[in-house]
């Protein structure tokens, strides 16, 4: 993030989707991650693109 930036969400691509990176957002900003699928999980219909 940017220093000094007033930011309330954090977006990224599902390229960073890591428990590592979700923790690291946790409390500071809102999670905007995009979501992406695990093996032999797909992403259905209902699944929100951004958590």
């Amino acid at each position: 993030m940017i220093e000094g930036a007033k930011a309330q969400r954090a977006l990224a691509d599902k390229a960073y989707a890591s428990k590592a990176n979700r923790a690291a957002l946790k409390g500071k900003y809102r999670d905007g991650i995009l979501l992406k699928a695990a093996n032999r999980i797909e992403l259905n219909h209902q699944t929100p693109a951004i958590a």
